[in-house]
């Protein structure tokens, strides 16, 4: 089987960034967590892309452990997975939906 490839938008790394700056911020070692948990999301991602919720049409998700974060990702074709958003609950639902 050939491997996968993530990649996250533009978009989504902005959200990324953001929400790592934000724990930094906090706390370096609360931001270090934050990392290695966006790490593992993306590792189950990988490991069965299909077998995680659907959001929306074509949009699925990944809940960032031990954060209030999702990855919101779609498979733009086999094997390459796009992530579109680094999504908190306290933001606009939904508003990653123009991220294509």
């Amino acid at each position: 089987m050939p491997s996968r490839i993530v990649s996250f938008n533009r978009l989504a790394i902005k959200d990324y960034r953001e929400a790592r700056e934000y724990y930094a911020a906090r706390s370096p070692d609360t931001a270090v967590r934050f990392i290695e948990a966006i790490d593992a999301a993306v590792t189950r991602i990988l490991q069965a892309p299909e077998s995680l919720p659907v959001v929306s049409g074509k949009y699925r998700r990944v809940r960032v452990e031990k954060f209030p974060h999702s990855l919101i990702y779609y498979e733009r074709a086999e094997n390459d997975i796009r992530i579109v958003a680094v999504a908190h609950p306290s933001r606009r639902p939904g508003y990653w939906r123009r991220r294509v």
